[in-house]
């Protein structure tokens, strides 16, 4: 990375934000906030697909918060602002529940064939063994990269915590991959697929003890 990436300092974009504002607004706070880089949602953690996808599956999903991606990041970059992607991978409840067979399901009796639903969010998550929600987001991450973004960040690249987890169930788990292998796995797939530098948050937390405690997946 350059050492003006770096160095970069920004703020993270929300589609509503861009949609009231405008990208002469977003280059505008980022002015009086002396930063040079924006973070901008293209999935965000509603399940909401800020954009005219090409993928059929997030059709559905699509807000129209952001009319013309490419012409975003283009006037972005013309301001010499850097652009990074944001992209939530398995924290979504529109996509999960419009097809319960992908999303990580309730194991309970009486909620079978129902999406396991968080405690703490109120939300549903993709199941992160299935593999048309790991193709998805590669596919996802490469249609991101083309309209012209300096960098991808994943977002929710993990499984869920909270206090509902023992009544989540993993259709297709897998026994002899560890969670933070399988993620792995998947960030080099699309590490392999774009051309950009790749970014993942992960919990903070994970840099107090060795191994993977709360079965993150990091």
């Amino acid at each position: 990375l350059s050492e003006r990436v770096q160095r970069a300092t920004g703020l993270y974009i929300s589609g509503p934000y861009i949609r009231l504002h405008g990208v002469e607004g977003v280059i505008g706070m980022l002015r009086r906030a002396r930063m040079d880089t924006a973070v901008v949602d293209f999935k965000d953690g509603m399940g909401r697909v800020l954009y005219d996808s090409s993928l059929p599956e997030l059709a559905r999903s699509e807000s129209g918060h952001i009319e013309d991606p490419r012409a975003l990041v283009q006037a972005l970059h013309d301001a010499n602002i850097h652009v990074i992607g944001r992209i939530v991978c398995f924290s979504d409840r529109q996509l999960a529940l419009r097809e319960p067979d992908r999303a990580i399901q309730d194991n309970r009796p009486r909620h079978a064939g129902r999406p396991w639903v968080s405690w703490g969010t109120g939300g549903a998550w993709l199941n992160p063994w299935d593999r048309r929600n790991l193709d998805m987001i590669v596919r996802l991450a490469d249609e991101v990269e083309s309209f012209g973004v300096d960098e991808i960040q994943l977002d929710y690249i993990r499984f869920p915590v909270d206090d509902g987890v023992h009544l989540a169930s993993y259709p297709g788990e897998r026994t002899d991959v560890t969670r933070a292998q399988h993620l792995h796995d998947l960030l080099a797939r699309i590490d392999a697929t774009i051309s950009v530098p790749l970014g993942a948050d992960v919990f903070g937390i994970q840099a107090f003890w060795e191994g993977d405690r709360s079965g993150l997946g990091q």
